[in-house]
């Protein structure tokens, strides 16, 4: 019964904007994707063996089955997250907290906004990727006038690798705005927290709420780390791939044009994978560099009859070292900025061996 209630208050909290019910067809979904994935790939070799002219086959290939791969593991990773007991009673207790405090929060709007600018990325990528799947038939059908037999196939092939596009982007996009929506949900908790010991001044109390904050932080940043690097791991993995697809195209003298075009365009899925991971880490880096920030607020605040117990407040909050922490290692800004400027000097160092190249 408590893990019937406890289920169910997870639910109220977050499944309504934030598709937890989702995770629940996991099975079916992660099979339906599989069986598209080997649709796709045997017409692709078939097409291959026939020597039916493909501008970006390979590489549409290439980009489906790193999507794929990520939401069959996102499905699997998801789903043990959302039945997780331990963030059950995280989020459960997270909510009651804040409701001692007088604050509230309704958890499953925290980043409603945030999901139009999901939603309509997404878009973007799936009109991107059907205007170049059309493109490519209308490229075939030049060279091949007849309605063949490969040409069949090679349109059976636009629209299952459409689909297949379309509903693992679908289950990479909801895992990775489930986190994202988790994480904007936790950095509200801090400043409700901030809110809280700013109107009381109880800094005794404060004490006891942070530690039960800290705590419960914690205990859901470790329920989210699989999940959380499985993403950003593929995510950079399709970053490099695409980075040397790329110039792998560009360096290739016997390609014409619009093979080029079409071939770049069939990439774009890993560079959205790629955004989507880089989007969770920043999300995550802010949530810990909110945390670091505290002290200096509580610092700040008026009491001067009360300054031995601001002070130790203050010195308990730096101490607790409360952040996003993945496998040990917190988050934080200047991580994710290194990262940035360590992708940037790699893209740079492409881009000036392609400029020697071709000026």
């Amino acid at each position: 019964q408590a893990s019937i209630r406890t289920a169910s208050s997870i639910c109220n909290i977050l499944a309504d904007n934030i598709g937890v019910r989702l995770w629940s067809w996991s099975t079916t979904l992660g099979f339906f994707i599989v069986i598209l994935n080997l649709a796709e790939l045997g017409l692709d070799v078939v097409l291959h063996a026939t020597k039916f002219p493909q501008a970006g086959g390979q590489w549409t290939s290439v980009s489906l089955l790193l999507f794929s791969t990520v939401a069959i593991f996102l499905l699997k990773l998801m789903t043990t997250l959302v039945r997780s007991e331990h963030l059950n009673v995280a989020m459960v207790k997270l909510d009651g907290f804040l409701r001692d405090c007088g604050q509230g929060l309704d958890w499953g709007s925290c980043a409603i906004e945030q999901w139009r600018c999901f939603v309509v990325m997404w878009s973007m990528l799936i009109g991107a990727f059907v205007t170049e799947q059309t493109l490519e038939v209308y490229h075939a059908n030049e060279v091949d006038h007849q309605w063949s037999v490969p040409m069949k196939l090679h349109i059976t092939k636009a629209m299952i690798s459409v689909l297949l596009l379309t509903v693992s982007s679908s289950v990479v996009m909801t895992g990775a705005y489930f986190q994202f929506n988790l994480l904007l949900g936790l950095a509200k908790t801090i400043d409700c927290w901030c809110s809280d010991i700013s109107e009381t001044e109880d800094f005794m109390a404060g004490i006891r709420s942070w530690n039960t904050l800290q705590a419960l932080l914690k205990s859901v940043g470790r329920e989210m780390t699989p999940c959380f690097l499985a993403l950003n791991t593929l995510g950079y993995v399709g970053f490099f791939a695409a980075l040397a697809g790329s110039c792998s195209l560009l360096l290739d003298d016997h390609l014409d044009g619009w093979t080029l075009v079409l071939s770049e365009f069939a990439l774009l899925p890993t560079i959205y994978l790629f955004y989507l991971s880089a989007r969770l880490f920043a999300e995550g880096a802010l949530l810990s560099e909110k945390c670091q920030q505290v002290p200096a607020f509580v610092n700040q605040l008026p009491g001067e009859d009360d300054d031995a117990q601001r002070q130790y407040l203050v010195r308990f909050v730096a101490d607790s070292s409360t952040g996003f922490i993945v496998k040990g290692v917190m988050l934080t800004q200047s991580a994710f900025l290194k990262q940035v400027q360590l992708l940037t000097a790699i893209f740079s160092g492409f881009s000036g061996i392609l400029l020697r190249r071709y000026l």
